[in-house]
């Protein structure tokens, strides 16, 4: 790994393990110091060895470490490297990311139980648990998905944190859910139409609750290449919105 523990520490630590010391610790102290160690150059490696000293399971009650939480942990660190030099603009949040690898295996209500315990920020829970909720199921959908539109792999990651898709990719680093997500963060999500609802309005047509669905139609339609210029976004505009004052919900672009 890169750094060895003395021989005197490992022994305090395993003699803190026995005493029950970490239970004792308050939470507040313990989120603080969980991330002071999710900060440092070699989490991953440290976090491997507090767990293979048996100080994991004070931690994080009811997490089972084996050779498959090892994994993870490592590949969070790779993609945490990977992510720094390849999305240098994308901030994240190295202790969202580790907390959902630990927690990724535990039933999800568990695992929310678990982060309340350690009193965890809003704002960060709200970064690991999308994760925790839908990486599985997204994990398995993407992996089946030889091809699939632009447009549904937008409704699929466009609400997730960028924990959640980190946590995808240190999961499967090779192979469609890698190509996925990087496609959806490199290129998609980038994707924009052209049109606002000023335009909409220009055509004649009052705003309304029909504009949201209209503006997501046609930025679909830009995604998968069904229309490719200001004139034909308009035009699509047009027709789905004259569908709407008839009295019609709108279309999909591509019926």
């Amino acid at each position: 790994f890169g750094f060895r523990l003395e021989e005197s520490t490992r022994s305090l630590l395993q003699s803190a393990v026995r005493a029950g010391v970490v239970a004792k610790v308050g939470k507040e102290r313990l989120l603080a110091e969980l991330k002071l160690l999710f900060a440092e150059e070699k989490a991953a490696q440290m976090l491997v060895r507090l767990f293979e000293l048996g100080v994991g399971p004070q931690l994080f009650p009811g997490v089972a470490y084996g050779e498959k939480l090892r994994a993870r942990l490592l590949a969070v660190g790779e993609i945490i490297a990977w992510a720094r030099k390849t999305w240098p603009d994308t901030a994240f949040a190295r202790a969202a990311l580790f907390l959902a690898a630990i927690l990724l295996d535990l039933p999800f209500q568990e695992a929310r139980h678990l982060l309340r315990r350690l009193r965890l920020p809003k704002d960060l829970g709200q970064r690991v648990l999308p994760a925790l909720r839908e990486a599985p199921a997204l994990a398995e959908r993407l992996a089946q998905a030889e091809k699939i539109l632009p447009s549904e792999l937008n409704r699929l990651l466009s609400g997730l944190p960028v924990e959640a898709l980190l946590l995808l990719m240190a999961e499967q680093k090779h192979g469609r859910v890698w190509q996925h997500v990087t496609t959806y963060w490199e290129k998609i999500r980038l994707t924009k139409s052209e049109l606002t609802g000023h335009d909409l309005e220009a055509l004649g047509f009052p705003p309304g609750p029909a504009f949201h669905k209209v503006l997501a139609a046609v930025r679909d339609a830009c995604l998968d290449g069904r229309v490719s210029s200001r004139e034909e976004e308009l035009a699509l505009a047009r027709s789905l919105l004259a569908e709407q004052r008839e009295g019609e919900e709108p279309k999909d672009a591509s019926d």
